[in-house]
């Protein structure tokens, strides 16, 4: 196995044997060893403190700018690069890192700097260029050997599907990585799988296997104690847990994540929390401020793809479902949030139980079926009865419409009807609405 962790143990080992040895070198000797001992504490310090190992990194990287360009210096500054505020800064330290890589003999370094160039271009949507870095890239690794690559390659396919709305394909490449990984035993690469499969199974409304993927991710990280990583799978499953319409465990999970978001100072997870705030409340009928928190992530300056996808839907229902002014209002008003502010605020309120709400569960318990409804199925009846159709129900609901109709058939099974008059009829009949 190959990857960033790899190379920083590599370099420190080579300066401790250095060491251990008793060097008897050169200043430009002696000063490479200390940059290499900083960037490695640097890679260390990662998944612990975001500044300290930004710190490590600067350091590292002025002394490196004084000495020839190669691995070290390409090391330094990927470490800067995943620490970057901005695609302008991370695209800058890319380039840089990727010029050193094409001209010095820094083996495998070179077809991953191309990959880390594909990222960018996936930020800004451009889906031609990342298939063909992505294909010189592979070119280059299977000289090499490198199955650490394959991995990167095939989550950036697979990403780029489901960016496209190519659903079924992304999973199925996210499955391939997932083997890759697991075969090699690449654990950082294991969870990357997990949560890609997990992203995918969201948007197509499959909650229960998103679960069970950001679980198996959060699993892989707890054991590498990647903290980040524990967030970011910890706001996944509060998304997941809200699209169930579990809402104890939603709050539950985004807590943990924001809390570890706030400790480490790391932007992504937050805001994932903040997003799936939104759909926490939109679930209560909270629709004024469930457009609050998702028109705030949409507009936050760090908000990907992933996020406009996931938060779509809720301001699509929100705007069916409140006065014009009202959701207009309500989108000016998420604009101008704090996110300091914000985060707080949602802190005090995640820490409280939840209100619970009894309506659905008294309806289910009071159902003189044999089979009765489930919360799901009471929830679709309820939107039937409304005159929605299948696909204005899986907006609502954010589900798939092939979901929709499976619970629509389920429906019609347990009350015994052929069609939605007489569902809704029937439904009266054993006061279910």
């Amino acid at each position: 196995m190959r990857g960033l962790h790899q190379e920083g143990a590599d370099l420190f080992h080579w300066s401790v044997e250095c060491l251990r040895e008793g060097l008897h070198g050169t200043e430009e000797d002696r000063q490479r060893i200390v940059a290499m001992c900083l960037a490695a504490q640097g890679q260390c310090s990662l998944s612990l403190s975001v500044e300290r190992a930004r710190s490590l990194a600067d350091e590292s990287l002025s002394i490196l700018r004084r000495l020839p360009a190669g691995k070290a210096t390409i090391l330094a500054l990927k470490l800067l690069e995943s620490l970057a505020p901005g695609d302008p800064e991370r695209m800058h330290l890319a380039q840089e890192a990727l010029a050193i890589a094409r001209t010095t003999e820094t083996g495998w370094w070179l077809p991953k700097c191309i990959m880390d160039l594909g990222w960018l271009a996936m930020n800004r949507g451009d889906y031609a260029e990342v298939k063909n870095l992505v294909g010189e890239a592979r070119s280059l690794y299977r000289e090499m050997g490198n199955p650490a690559l394959e991995v990167q390659a095939l989550l950036m396919l697979s990403q780029v599907n489901m960016y496209q709305g190519i659903y079924d394909e992304a999973r199925q490449l996210a499955q391939e990585c997932l083997a890759v990984a697991q075969d090699m035993g690449y654990s950082a690469a294991v969870w990357w799988s997990h949560s890609a499969a997990a992203d995918v199974a969201l948007l197509q409304g499959d909650y229960a296997s998103a679960q069970l993927h950001y679980q198996a991710g959060l699993n892989v990280c707890q054991e590498l104690n990647d903290q980040q990583g524990v967030a970011i799978q910890h706001s996944g499953l509060g998304f997941a847990a809200c699209g169930l319409r579990n809402d104890a465990k939603a709050r539950s999970h985004l807590y943990q994540a924001l809390q570890l978001a706030q400790r480490f100072d790391s932007a992504r997870p937050a805001l994932d929390v903040i997003g799936a705030m939104s759909w926490l409340l939109a679930n209560a009928g909270d629709m004024e401020r469930a457009v609050l928190h998702a028109t705030y992530v949409l507009n936050h300056s760090a908000s990907d793809l992933l996020a406009r996808m996931r938060l779509t839907g809720v301001l699509q229902v929100a705007e069916n479902t409140l006065p014009l002014e009202t959701f207009a209002a309500a989108v000016e008003k998420g604009k101008l949030l704090d996110f300091d502010t914000t985060v707080q605020a949602l802190l005090t309120e995640l820490s409280r139980p939840p209100q619970v709400t009894t309506s659905i569960a008294a309806a289910h318990a009071s159902q003189p079926m044999i089979d009765p409804l489930t919360e799901r199925e009471l929830e679709v009846l309820r939107l039937i009865v409304d005159g929605l159709s299948n696909y204005d129900i899986a907006v609502r609901l954010f589900l798939g419409v092939s979901t929709v109709k499976t619970h629509v058939n389920r429906i019609f099974s347990k009350l015994c009807v052929k069609n939605r008059t007489q569902a809704v009829a029937r439904a009266r009949e054993l006061h279910l609405i």
